[in-house]
């Protein structure tokens, strides 16, 4: 699911603008049949939809539900040792479920049928990864939320950290459902499968608290 960020530089597509993503994507709609027609006209909207990270919630730190501990003083002596046990054998994950929201203010259904992700902490790539499932953006305002399960170990991926720095980021993984900056940044590229040929969104969408499509 997941690779080190020496990968990232395979992930690097040429960008096109929406603009010619949009003129590619009207004279292909005279070669295909009805059902490829439909997909090119939802990838089509969805380059005119809306995007957001809303919540991230049940985050864990070694294993230990954290949604609702500010810091590391905060946890309980049992909990506190386990983490301490673990920062010892030079490990320290976490994990979050991350909710990127969609909202389509077209008259048109938008659809996707895979994500690519990057995730960033501290300002640095530490993570990327791929979500393959059918998400149907319903038209008029419709919205629809995809959850990403991220999982890493600190440690590994922010070697150069401070173990304070570390245990800082773990707590401040979730946004309290939407309402503080999380220290978690994602990147998103949706693309819709057309016949046995994947088409992109045009370049990655940084995702912030409000609807953008930028």
């Amino acid at each position: 699911m997941t690779s080190p960020k020496t990968k990232f530089s395979a992930m690097k597509n040429k960008i096109l603008s929406p603009i010619a993503l949009t003129l590619s994507l009207a004279s292909l709609l005279f070669l295909l049949p009805a059902s490829g027609c439909r997909q090119m006209r939802e990838l089509k909207t969805l380059t005119k939809c809306q995007f957001r990270l809303g919540a991230i919630h049940d985050a864990t730190l070694a294993g230990i539900p954290i949604d609702n501990i500010q810091d590391f003083k905060k946890l309980n002596l049992l909990d506190a040792a386990k983490v301490t046990a673990m920062l010892a054998t030079n490990q320290l994950p976490v994990t979050c479920v991350a909710n990127i929201e969609v909202k389509n203010p077209n008259p048109t259904q938008a659809g996707l049928n895979k994500l690519n992700w990057i995730a960033a902490l501290d300002d640095i790539d530490v993570l990327n990864g791929e979500v393959s499932q059918r998400v149907v953006v319903p038209a008029n305002n419709g919205t629809a939320t995809i959850p990403l399960n991220v999982s890493m170990d600190l440690k590994k991926v922010l070697s150069g950290k401070t173990k304070d720095a570390l245990l800082n980021l773990a707590f401040n993984l979730g946004n309290k459902n939407g309402t503080q900056p999380s220290a978690l940044k994602l990147k998103i590229k949706p693309s819709i499968q057309i016949g046995k040929k994947a088409l992109s969104y045009p370049g990655f969408i940084t995702l912030k608290k409000e609807f953008s499509d930028k």
